[in-house]
């Protein structure tokens, strides 16, 4: 299966190896894929206080609008990961937002061995404080690892977002590199993990 480059007309489901029992319980499925509506409602949960503090890039550029996801951020290679649930009439709510896809650290990041598959989520104020982030993560991992192969997972997140670095701990990411970063004038330690020892998996 090819990674995601345009618009579908509807979400795939995951295969059945994805377990999503704890999601499902609380009437959340992740799906696969972005269709046109979807996109929309990314552009507005962008626009969520807590998502634009720690992800400032997700309202002021890559989902700054349906245009911009279309034109910049699908022709990168990922594989959306919708966190959904239903809306009725057969539509759907967007509460949660991840993707994985090819990728190392860039110039102003730390070398990290190995790494060669970004992983990003950001879950919104319908779906946060319940104890989904964790099933969500898992699931996002285990998602690309059916669909295109294990290997090289690596992601960067804000050293004040506890809450989200207590969550990869427990999906089995470990620590490889902090740096110091800035926001907001202030300076915050970007940490690097990576999913493994990926400097000794081989391709």
């Amino acid at each position: 299966m090819s990674y995601v480059t345009e618009f579908q007309a509807e979400l795939t489901p995951l295969p059945n190896s994805v377990d999503q029992h704890e999601l499902n319980e609380r009437g959340l499925t992740i799906m696969s894929g972005l269709t046109h509506d979807i996109a929309r409602q990314l552009v507005e949960c962008s626009k969520d206080p807590l998502v634009a503090r720690y992800c400032k890039n997700d309202a002021g550029k890559r989902f700054a609008s349906v245009d911009s996801i279309e034109k910049e951020w699908l022709s990168k290679n990922r594989l959306p990961l919708p966190l959904v649930r239903s809306a009725g009439s057969g539509g759907l709510e967007l509460v949660g937002f991840g993707w994985m896809g090819p990728g190392i650290p860039g110039d102003d990041e730390p070398t990290i061995s190995g790494a060669k598959t970004t992983l990003a989520i950001r879950l919104y104020e319908g779906a946060r404080g319940n104890g989904n982030a964790l099933p969500y993560t898992r699931g996002i991992v285990v998602a690309h690892q059916v669909l295109h192969g294990v290997g090289g997972e690596w992601l960067e997140a804000w050293g004040d977002n506890v809450a989200a670095l207590r969550t990869y701990e427990q999906a089995g990411f470990t620590e490889v590199a902090r740096i110091a970063g800035e926001r907001e004038g202030n300076t915050i330690d970007r940490v690097y993990m990576t999913l493994g020892d990926i400097s000794s998996q081989t391709s």
